[in-house]
């Protein structure tokens, strides 16, 4: 029979640096950071207060008693690090075979204990059939109901070793765009349709899915999937800003600040600070820096833009020797006296 030892609980309990957690797994433990912060050190954070998480189980007859019990331990190991509570991380667990069952609600745990115990109750079924499709179809209603909260990220974690009998691309569509969760798939062994898990996976694929050769590296998974899982849910760590900073945004999923001379969603688009034309009075414009530019004024306009009108009744020199000065926008003519004709005071 197997025992499984609790390092982080024993008479000498691990000590894990940079103020991360010791997370007991199945067979080993595991140095995890805490709640929202993620990173080698955990330098990051998500800024996810609320997460509704929910987890989809493989339990066809192609994920052995033992590989699902992994998956019950993952779950375990992966929740122990999200702040399971009232306000924090809500966990909703389902499990697809033949027929889908909602085994844990959203709103059934809002602690890590109580969690933990209801896990430790689900049954292994060893269904003939492997309906993800059903499944998927079972959490989107899951995360449609009263139980997950409007206001909160939404994730969801497949876990499988088997290739789906039923339709997988409609009820996928539905959670990646109808309530945009970000859909993380674990393929675990040789048997799983890869094909189908980046379907389902939200993208860029390599973000959201991993495979792993055999159940034991599932165990070793937890603190690089909780890197995983953070990154996934930080907007932010892709840095999508090309010319600024990142900002999340409950709205939007995330904002950018972009530099002078740039703009567009992702702050990629130069600014052409010429269009339109800045330069008044039929001046024109020559762009100096992305975000600065220059005007040639039309004759009698000067200033930055060509707005000033050169008062050229007023310069030092006499401009108008045989008569008057007169001004006018952007030009000026001569009151001549007699004899005399034109701005140059030609003699008549």
């Amino acid at each position: 029979m197997f025992l499984d030892i609790d390092e982080c609980d024993g008479p000498t309990p691990i000590s894990c640096d940079n103020g991360k957690s010791c997370i007991n797994t199945r067979g080993g433990f595991q140095c995890v950071c805490n709640d929202t912060q993620y990173g080698p050190e955990c330098q990051y954070t998500t800024g996810v207060s609320k997460l509704d998480i929910a987890f989809l189980l493989d339990g066809s007859l192609v994920v052995t008693r033992d590989t699902f019990t992994n998956f019950l331990s993952f779950i375990k190991a992966t929740t122990a690090s999200l702040n399971v509570s009232k306000v924090g991380t809500h966990v909703a667990v389902a499990v697809y075979g033949n027929t889908p069952e909602l085994v844990i609600v959203f709103d059934d745990h809002y602690n890590q204990s109580s969690l933990d115990s209801a896990v430790d109750d689900i049954a292994y079924p060893a269904s003939r059939l492997s309906n993800m499709g059903a499944g998927l179809s079972l959490i989107f209603s899951a995360f449609m109901s009263g139980a997950s909260r409007p206001n909160a990220q939404r994730a969801l974690v497949i876990l499988t070793a088997s290739k789906s009998h039923d339709d997988i691309e409609v009820p996928s569509h539905s959670l990646l765009t109808n309530i945009t969760a970000k859909v993380f798939t674990i393929g675990v062994g040789t048997e799983y349709s890869n094909g189908q898990l980046k379907e389902i996976s939200s993208d860029p694929d390599d973000n959201f899915l991993i495979t792993l050769s055999s159940r034991e590296k599932l165990s070793m998974e937890i603190a690089s999937f909780k890197d995983v899982l953070a990154k996934g849910l930080d907007p932010c760590s892709s840095n999508p800003c090309r010319n600024g900073s990142c900002s999340q945004s409950a709205q939007f999923g995330y904002t950018c600040n972009c530099t002078a001379g740039y703009s567009g969603r992702n702050c990629d688009k130069e600014n052409d600070p010429c269009s339109p034309n800045p330069c008044k009075h039929k001046g024109t414009c020559q762009v100096l820096l992305p975000s600065s530019f220059y005007c040639a004024c039309a004759e009698g306009w000067t200033g930055p833009e060509c707005e000033e009108d050169i008062a050229e009744c007023s310069l030092p020199v006499d401009i108008c020797q045989q008569g008057s000065c007169v001004e006018r926008a952007g030009d000026f003519f001569c009151n001549c006296n007699a004899g005399f004709a034109g701005k140059k005071m030609r003699q008549m």
